[in-house]
């Protein structure tokens, strides 16, 4: 097994070094971008006001608690599709746990829900950094990959999230 992780084990596949590193510079250069804008839309996702924006639309809309916590989790997830959970959590998580305080959730089941939410970022689109390379370096169709992600990993997850801040699942 560690043989196959090896550099001497890399040197029998590849002709040389320089072939495995021409072989394997597209997908850097792409993981590279895919980074720097992540957090560039990190940044002008907090210098935008968005946290202010979501305030003002939850306390026009007077929603009860159980709704307000859905939307609330639905737009985190929906956040973390482009950003990675730490810029997610940055631009959106302060506020949204002011929100969900507001309602009446316990301070500690709010911020464990909003980390369970966040961590949905490596299975919804766009930025999903790991599964693009995968898809890029197995050359198959990411949309194959994304869907079942949705459906079986974000969906519960934001499900579960809401069943913490209503006290039906507890915290160890």
């Amino acid at each position: 097994m560690f043989r196959l992780l090896d550099g001497k084990n890399i040197l029998k596949r590849f002709s040389s070094w320089e072939d495995f590193v021409e072989k394997l510079i597209p997908h850097m250069a792409s993981i590279g971008g895919m980074l720097f804008f992540i957090f560039a839309a990190s940044n002008i996702i907090s210098k935008l006001g968005l946290g202010d924006d979501m305030v003002a639309l939850l306390d026009r809309m007077n929603l009860s608690p159980w709704v307000t916590i859905l939307v609330i989790f639905a737009l985190v997830a929906f956040v973390a599709g482009p950003l990675s959970s730490t810029a997610t959590l940055t631009s959106v998580g302060v506020v949204s746990h002011a929100i969900l305080v507001g309602v009446g959730v316990d301070p500690l089941a709010a911020g464990a829900a909003l980390l369970m939410v966040a961590s949905t970022e490596g299975a919804s689109p766009p930025a999903s950094g790991a599964l693009f390379i995968a898809c890029g370096l197995t050359e198959c169709d990411p949309p194959k990959i994304y869907v079942p992600l949705i459906v079986w990993f974000v969906v519960p997850i934001v499900l579960l999230a809401c069943l913490v801040c209503g006290g039906i699942l507890p915290l160890p």
